[in-house]
């Protein structure tokens, strides 16, 4: 079973289908607990030790994935963020994402921000 980082690294996989593969895997660990999920994808996004685009790309996955969209219409029926991440989780998620901001990669600091106007219009939209 494929660790987040890993499958994140493997999604930028020139081959298709080890890019495949790991696309898969990201959503089968987001399926099988999307809390813990989250929070890898926060660490990852926070982790220096990691290559900027691995970062870049756990922040971006982890934006996009905090909502779910109607497919057809793409209209929001689901803020997974909201229902699926306890709010002790929501906060170290929060706080792992702010410490972004100590980064010395711009990118991450970047990716970071996009992060936390997401979060920051589910949470205001809904009170």
């Amino acid at each position: 079973k494929m660790e987040v980082s890993q499958a994140l690294i493997l999604a930028q996989n020139s081959n298709f289908n080890i890019r495949k593969k790991a696309e898969n895997q990201l959503e089968q660990l987001e399926l099988e607990n999307t809390q813990e999920f989250f929070k890898n994808l926060s660490n990852v996004l926070l982790g220096e030790n990691y290559d900027n685009d691995v970062r870049r790309l756990a922040g971006l996955v982890l934006k996009n994935r905090l909502e779910t969209k109607e497919k057809s219409s793409g209209s929001i029926f689901a803020y997974k963020w909201l229902l699926f991440v306890d709010i002790k989780s929501r906060n170290e998620i929060k706080n792992s994402i702010f410490n972004v901001f100590k980064s010395f990669s711009r990118i991450a600091r970047r990716t970071a921000s996009q992060v936390i106007a997401k979060i920051t219009s589910i949470e205001l939209s809904n009170g």
